[in-house]
């Protein structure tokens, strides 16, 4: 939070990867994917009162599996 208002922030890995060959969100990185590693680092901020995690469609539930045990709010 900033002053009253709160703050969230959005996990852009709603891609494809079409020119990639590969959804470069779902890599596994130092043992978790990169959707969850750029989360983590996010939710450790002591600003950040939510996350948004942008996924491609029909990928919400494995987005949501990803982020839900963070310790902040999200969607």
């Amino acid at each position: 939070m900033i002053g009253s208002e709160r703050v969230g922030a959005i996990v852009a890995a709603g891609g494809s990867g079409k020119r990639a060959g590969l959804a470069k969100q779902w890599v596994a990185l130092g043992g978790e994917s990169v959707l969850r590693r750029s989360a983590r680092a996010l939710a450790a901020c002591d600003l950040v009162d939510e996350l948004v995690a942008m996924v491609p469609a029909g990928e919400e539930p494995r987005g949501v599996a990803e982020i839900s045990t963070l310790g902040k709010p999200f969607r």
